[in-house]
Parts: structure tokens; C-alpha cells; sequence
């Protein structure tokens, strides 16, 4: 069930140079390169004055957060039938409430290996969500070595 009584409100976007400057000062564990900026900045849309500006509709991002919300993933795992390789990112919890989200994650990744047929788990150890934009080359291995995985199975299999 939809969490607020009412949408929250309309969401209030900076100037670019305002954004990236807090951008830069919150990511201070070097990761954020220029490649990872223009990544971050392509969630966006500039408007004429240079203000970042969403891509999508306020009704459609609300939409979006709806659905994600009220979407139970544990309950469509047994749906899944091909491999799956899941690649769930943590970082080590700053507090309580950081603690406590990652013991559900686990949990949420425990029940997706036992219960999708073919799953593989690796993890992504010291890593924010965004796996690609801080560790690319150790993100492409895992896909490589999943496809190669698969492939040896296809080929056992014809054999």
C-alpha cells in the first residue's frame, strides 16, 4: 500500500554547478571521476538556465516510486526461469538503520538464491548501489564469467 496520504511534493532541482558541487563533496572516497559524473549527469535533462531538470513527468515519477513500493520481488522469484546472476551491492553500515537495511537485503538475496532455480550470488562487497559507476571492470568480469558459465552449460548440454 502506498505509504503517504498525498504525493510528496514537487521536487526542487539546482543548478548543475550547485548539484555537482554537492555531488563532489559527498562522494570523497574517489570514485567520482569525470566518466562517473557525466554518467550521473545523464539521469538528467538540463533546462535553458542550466538547472537539471528530470527526463520524466511528475506524475510519471510518482508512478515509477508507486510501483516500485507496493512491488513484492520475493513473491515473483519463482516466476524466474532462466539463469539469473544477482550482483546485490553493500557497503559496510554507517548506523542502526543502515544495519538493519542490509540484514533485510541479505535476507531478500538468501530467499532470490533458494528459491529462483538456476541463481548465482555474488556479492559486491564495499560497493554503493551503483556498481558500474565504481567498480566497472570487476562488474564486466562477473558478466563474462556468467555468459562464459552459461555457454559451457549449452555446450554440455548438446553434447
Amino acid at each position: 500500500m502506498w505509504p503517504f496520504s498525498s504525493p510528496p511534493t514537487t521536487l526542487i532541482y539546482p543548478p548543475r554547478a550547485e548539484f555537482l558541487e554537492r555531488l563532489r563533496g559527498r562522494w570523497t572516497n574517489g570514485v567520482l571521476s569525470q566518466a562517473v559524473e557525466e554518467a550521473i549527469m545523464g539521469n538528467f535533462a538540463l533546462d535553458a538556465e542550466d538547472r537539471i531538470a528530470p527526463h520524466l513527468t511528475y506524475e510519471n515519477h510518482l508512478k515509477i516510486v508507486q510501483g516500485m513500493w507496493e512491488q513484492r520481488p520475493t513473491q515473483l522469484f519463482t516466476h524466474v526461469a532462466c539463469p539469473t546472476l544477482i550482483i546485490p551491492a553493500e557497503l559496510s553500515p554507517a548506523d542502526q538503520r543502515a544495519a538493519e537495511w542490509i540484514d533485510l537485503k541479505r535476507r531478500a538475496v538468501a530467499v532470490a538464491e533458494a528459491t529462483i532455480q538456476h541463481a548465482r550470488v555474488v556479492w559486491a562487497h564495499d560497493t554503493i548501489h551503483d556498481v558500474q559507476l565504481q567498480r566497472a571492470e570487476w562488474l564486466a568480469s562477473e558478466l563474462a564469467a556468467f555468459a562464459r558459465s552459461l555457454r559451457m552449460r549449452c555446450d554440455n548440454q548438446n553434447r
